[in-house]
């Protein structure tokens, strides 16, 4: 059904097809009503265009002439209510008059724009909306107010001048969605950013800035798909990426802050690094790193270092530590060297050297006799093939094989286990004939 202004008062005129209201500077007020409706259920919506400088949108209740409780331009206290639109400022809705709490609705509008008021009286709001983008609920108590109410429009109050028209109300247009989930990977010299792509979206703004949280400068504009690789920065530098949506409805808002320090990509790191002990020795091995140039060999004698570097510029990926002391165990890193730096750590890998014991000759029994970190003594009565066995598990690799050795006792058949690491020395007795 096509709306018409219905004029109010004798300040103001209507055009001939009664869609447009004038008030010309010196009259007091100018008013209208759509249609001369009450409302007083349901949610309803209208549109009109600002064609000048002072003009008003809002309700009014108690009766057709607009005398009782209006909601816009009424210099009543507690009865001014509405959308007041000026190109400055509308005079009694600015801060610090006797309705500062109306100077939120105050808003710029430039000719042309699209107001539109949604009244919903089952909910008692009243919101407003700027081409189409709302400015947010600005009442939610007008069923606070007799009922039934008329949708009025103000084109001038006293000292200006203004026109307003009314027109057909634009479908509401849904605001594009954020992108989500902004991630950023550093380069050399290059940063590459990626988000969950948007629907709907015709592109994607990339923006940047040196300072987390902004100013963000824009970088590219409409990019298509939902990654970017930017290739104007620093290595060095930290950077602060957001995103927004594009499409007919608009901008978003800004995605999530990632951020990336480009650098120089440095050699990877080796991995693989094992340890295997001998008679005052340890030998070390890792799987090569392409590009390496040589590789830095670190000790220490505590798990986690700190490391020394014991050995520059390896060439290959093996090494022989000759400079350690049985019954010592050390801990042992290396890392790549190439043109482009040293690379990290690589994983760690421990070995404990002990000088090798000679196997006994095999036939008969003998008297092994263990000492512990206790000091105490076990003597045992084995054959030599067992204690050959033993200690084979003795100069087994550290980190390698059973813990501990078991023990049969010759006499009621019971186990007893010895751990390694409470192992001093031992010797082989041969037993009285």
């Amino acid at each position: 059904m096509e709306q018409k202004l219905i004029l109010k008062n004798s300040n103001g005129s209507l055009s001939a097809d009664g869609k447009t209201l004038t008030g010309t500077s010196g009259t007091h007020w100018a008013f209208a009503s759509v249609d001369d409706v009450q409302y007083s259920s349901g949610k309803h919506r209208f549109a009109f265009r600002y064609d000048g400088l002072i003009t008003g949108l809002g309700i009014a209740s108690v009766d057709s002439n607009l005398d009782g409780y209006w909601l816009i331009g009424r210099n009543t206290p507690g009865k001014q209510r509405g959308l007041c639109v000026a190109g400055n400022s509308f005079v009694n809705a600015t801060a610090g008059s006797k309705y500062p709490d109306d100077a939120a609705y105050c808003q710029p509008f430039s000719i042309g724009d699209i107001v539109e008021m949604e009244v919903d009286f089952d909910n008692g709001t009243m919101e407003f909306f700027k081409n189409s983008i709302s400015l947010e609920v600005c009442f939610t108590d007008i069923n606070t107010l007799p009922k039934p109410m008329y949708i009025i429009v103000c084109a001038v109050r006293e000292g200006g001048s203004g026109q307003i028209t009314i027109v057909e109300t634009p479908t509401p247009t849904t605001p594009i969605a954020i992108p989500a989930n902004l991630a950023t990977n550093a380069g050399d010299a290059k940063v590459s950013l990626s988000w969950t792509a948007v629907t709907d979206a015709a592109g994607y703004n990339v923006k940047r800035a040196t300072t987390a949280g902004g100013p963000y400068t824009t970088i590219a504009s409409n990019v298509s798909g939902a990654t970017y690789v930017d290739g104007s920065v620093t290595n060095g530098t930290t950077y602060y990426y957001v995103v927004s949506s594009v499409a007919t409805a608009g901008e978003s808002g800004n995605s999530n802050e990632a951020s990336a320090t480009p650098n120089k990509i440095l050699i990877p790191t080796p991995v693989n690094l094992t340890a295997s002990a001998g008679d005052a020795q340890v030998s070390l091995s890792w799987t090569t790193v392409t590009g390496a140039a040589g590789y830095n060999v670190k000790r220490a004698t505590t798990a986690g270092g700190p490391y020394t570097t014991i050995a520059s510029n390896v060439s290959g990926a093996t090494y022989v530590d000759g400079s350690v002391t049985n019954g010592t165990t050390y801990y042992y890193v290396v890392s790549a060297v190439s043109a482009a730096g040293e690379s990290g750590n690589s994983n760690e890998a421990a070995a404990t050297p002990n000088k090798a014991v000679t196997p006994p000759v095999p036939g008969g029994n003998v008297l092994l006799r263990i000492v512990m970190s206790d000091s105490s003594e076990r003597e045992y009565t084995v054959s030599k093939s067992e204690v050959t066995t033993f200690v084979s598990w003795y100069n087994r690799t550290v980190n390698t094989g059973n813990t501990c050795y078991t023990f049969t006792d010759s006499i009621d058949g019971s186990l007893e286990y010895l751990a390694f690491e409470k192992i001093i020395s031992f010797k082989v007795l041969q037993l009285s004939k």
